[in-house]
């Protein structure tokens, strides 16, 4: 089972990724709940230049992208200059928490009940078939293009160019 999600994580990822336009800025909602990081940190850099931003419909799917399988301690301490931003939409607050602490998830989450950051950036209108995960790569405001989350080799060298791009 955990190979079939990762490999169906893998399979959107890249069928994602062919999707190429112009690059334009995603709506970011500030006034959202922060659920704390496994060290209690809820400071979240909505100004910084390299972003990653993360929506994720936890009532489609589960928190299994956010587990260990994926790195994300390695990768919050490897690129400290970068500001990870999760949107965790889904009714249950109390189950997405205690997910989040079962995968000692490294990074606070705006829990965002009503879907706002995904109906302010029309996501609805993105052409794929699924859009329950959606991870961006930010620079500078601008949406680069989608993060490659799944595949941990290539998400760094995807930081990697952008912390380095001018």
């Amino acid at each position: 089972m955990k190979y079939l999600c990762s490999f169906s994580l893998i399979t959107l990822l890249f069928s994602i990724s062919s999707c190429h336009k112009e690059p334009k800025p995603l709506n970011l909602p500030q006034g959202l709940e922060v659920i704390a990081s496994k060290d209690n940190a809820t400071n979240i850099c909505f100004d910084c230049e390299n972003q990653v931003v993360i929506y994720l419909n936890t009532d489609k799917l589960s928190l299994h992208a956010l587990s260990e399988v994926y790195g994300w301690a390695d990768t919050k301490e490897k690129y400290p200059a970068v500001s990870f931003i999760f949107y965790l939409s889904g009714k249950d607050k109390e189950k997405i928490k205690q997910g989040l602490s079962n995968l000692h998830f490294p990074f606070p989450v705006l829990y965002d009940p009503f879907y706002s950051f995904f109906q302010l950036n029309k996501l609805d209108t993105v052409s794929l078939d699924n859009k329950n995960l959606l991870p961006f790569l930010i620079k500078n405001h601008q949406v680069k293009g989608l993060a490659q989350i799944g595949i941990i080799d290539l998400f760094h060298q995807q930081l990697e160019e952008s912390i380095n791009e001018n």
